[in-house]
């Protein structure tokens, strides 16, 4: 998405790209931490959000999600808005044995907030009526548009993207991502295609250059090839939120949401009781009031 347009950023001049696809809205990640606009400080001075929960995880995050932990804070929000279709990868379950001990499975979802002339898509799952033996051959001569299966969604289509579904993002769609990650841990991601694309040494696409890593093997070994395929696929991940919707979670999504779609004063609900919540607002302005 332009840069300009929703994060209020300015272009190349000021150091920033002209267009960004990914932006890390709520992080705790030590290489990519979100920083805290301190208004209480007119020098503009501003903190680490890991720094405000470290000061008291428990008023933050409430006594549970502290206790196991501390102050990290779980949930990892992410905006998404790619002019190209992103990689194929998938996510493995935090057990797999092929994960290093610094490394963690990466449960994420997907909320539509905006599908341009919805020409938009995004890649969930394999097609219906082909074999595993289909499907891997596939993947592994790099032809992931043979199977996979291609979905336009609406505005305000909540996406569960359980570990071991085979997904990617395509172009004209405006996502909000949570994901899952354990403390001090990073997220796995094993990629299956990258769609021939080249790059040179400053991850500039390049007909000269060389392709990014793919995981093949790791990857699947990772897909769980008893989820359905096609529509059936579409039925059971996919649930379609309409104004002030909550959607409570499900075994293959662990977050629920509560969904806004129109301007006005409403009671937001805690999804969780005694634990934290994010609040992410895509368009227009947003006001908190407490009781």
């Amino acid at each position: 998405f332009p840069s300009h347009d929703i994060k209020g950023l300015r272009g190349p001049e000021n150091g920033w790209p002209e267009r960004i696809g990914e932006s890390w809205e709520i992080s705790t990640d030590a290489q990519f931490p979100s920083k805290i606009m301190n208004a209480k400080k007119p020098s503009g001075e501003n903190l680490y959000l890991t720094d405000i929960l470290n000061s008291d995880p428990e008023f933050y995050l409430g006594f549970k999600i502290a206790k196991e932990f501390g102050s990290h804070c779980p949930l990892l929000l992410k905006w998404l808005n790619a002019k190209e279709p992103l990689s194929v990868q998938v996510h493995p379950k935090h057990s797999h044995p092929a994960l290093k001990s610094n490394e963690c499975g990466k449960p994420e979802s997907w909320l539509v907030l905006n599908n341009g002339n919805d020409e938009g898509y995004v890649f969930l799952g394999f097609k219906e009526g082909l074999t595993k033996d289909d499907i891997m051959t596939a993947l592994r001569e790099d032809k992931p548009r043979d199977v996979m299966h291609v979905v336009y969604p609406k505005v305000g289509d909540y996406i569960s993207i359980p570990t071991g579904c085979v997904h990617a993002t395509g172009p004209g769609v405006l996502i909000a991502e949570p994901q899952y990650v354990l403390p001090n841990k990073s997220g796995k991601t094993w990629r299956l295609s990258d769609w021939g694309r080249l790059y040179n040494s400053k991850g500039e696409q390049d007909p000269k250059g060389q392709p990014r890593e793919l995981h093949i093997d790791e990857a699947l070994s990772a897909i769980d090839w008893d989820l359905p395929r096609g529509k059936a696929l579409e039925e059971l991940l996919i649930k379609r939120l309409g104004h002030q919707h909550i959607f409570p979670g499900s075994n293959f999504n662990p977050f629920p949401v509560q969904y806004f779609s129109k301007a006005g004063l409403y009671e937001y609900k805690q999804l969780v009781k005694k634990q934290f919540s994010l609040v992410t607002c895509w368009e227009g302005q947003l006001q908190l009031i407490s009781k």
